[in-house]
């Protein structure tokens, strides 16, 4: 009862915990056998682990310096701003423009999007905390990149922020729920393969990836809280409570993680129970508003304005917004 009232703070949605539990395993088996049919398209023969393998060493689908590599997401973003603008978003000119910056040293490694100024004389901006990395393999970072920022986050939070007309002050840079920020970046991710953005099928291969690991961070955060057994059909561990071990070794092969940040992920969740779960939920549930929206208005559906009115109106609860879009849709 605790963590789902926890999660449900994230998401702003009535969960549970024992659903949500089954349907993170379906979803997990589904990306896994995804990610391997992708694998043979690329290397016929080849496993997940010797595919991942093989990208991270491809010298032809790498950034050489972080400079290169601010170089590649940057153009990546502006294509899609200019391709998407007007087809499937309305974009309002002041949010344009976004950076791609490499953050200054001694922050968590990581991506991360910065809003731009309430009066947007500073962008929006995308952050990479990168370490002392100096090379830069891409399979895996386009669709960070269109997580973070367009159509993901920025597209999502500079939109609330320029309609000033009719949201307020307070929602518009204080108002957040996990459910519908991630879940939004998260769904943008699949739309960018619907739309052809991943013109390689490497770039699919490394979406995927990301995918399975928030769908890993279901069940580890899940199963861990409410100390659940692994289904017999697990690959590791298969029937076992879960263990703090368990959880690490999940994120370490199916999260794609180094042993030190599998670590530090799994301490995360133990500490924010709930909140982990927010990326594959919130996905879901979106995914979920656009099948109930196209069966409900058949050939009158128009995916344009579904994403205006998925983001225009600031940032909700996911039950709020499955009865606003309900209304407005």
């Amino acid at each position: 009862e605790t963590y789902e009232r926890k999660a449900g703070q994230f998401l702003g949605m009535t969960v549970d915990a024992i659903s949500a539990y089954e349907w993170g395993w379906g979803e997990f088996h589904r990306l896994v056998e995804a990610m391997t049919d992708v694998a043979q398209l690329i290397e016929p023969g080849s496993t997940l682990e010797s595919m991942t393998a093989r990208l991270e060493a491809d010298t032809e689908l790498r950034a050489s310096s972080p400079e290169a590599f601010c170089e590649v997401i940057d153009a990546r973003l502006q294509d899609a701003v200019e391709r998407l603008d007007g087809s499937h978003f309305d974009v309002d000119p002041r949010i344009h423009p976004i950076t791609v910056n490499i953050a200054p040293p001694g922050g968590a490694l990581g991506a991360y999007y910065v809003r731009p100024s309430e009066d947007f004389s500073r962008p929006g901006s995308v952050w990479y905390s990168v370490g002392d990395q100096t090379e830069f393999p891409l399979y895996h970072q386009i669709s960070t990149a269109y997580h973070e920022g367009f159509p993901g986050h920025h597209l999502q939070i500079a939109t609330a922020m320029a309609n000033s007309d009719r949201l307020s002050r307070a929602h518009r840079l204080t108002v957040w729920y996990p459910g519908y920020g991630e879940g939004w970046a998260m769904y943008t991710e699949r739309l960018m393969g619907e739309l052809g953005f991943f013109e390689r099928p490497e770039y699919e291969f490394g979406m995927l990836a990301k995918q399975l690991y928030r769908a890993s961070r279901v069940v580890v955060d899940i199963g861990l809280h409410l100390e659940l057994e692994l289904p017999s059909s697990a690959p590791i561990g298969g029937g076992e409570p879960w263990t703090y071990e368990l959880a690490t070794a999940y994120m370490r092969r199916f999260g794609f993680r180094t042993d030190a940040q599998a670590h530090a992920e799994v301490l995360r969740y133990l500490g924010w129970p709930g909140q982990a779960i927010s990326y594959k939920i919130g996905e879901r549930e979106i995914l979920s508003i656009r099948s109930e929206t196209e069966r409900r208005l058949g050939t009158d559906f128009d995916l344009k304005r579904f994403h205006s009115e998925m983001i225009g109106n600031g940032a909700m609860g996911l039950a709020m917004l499955r009865s606003e879009m309900a209304e407005r849709l």
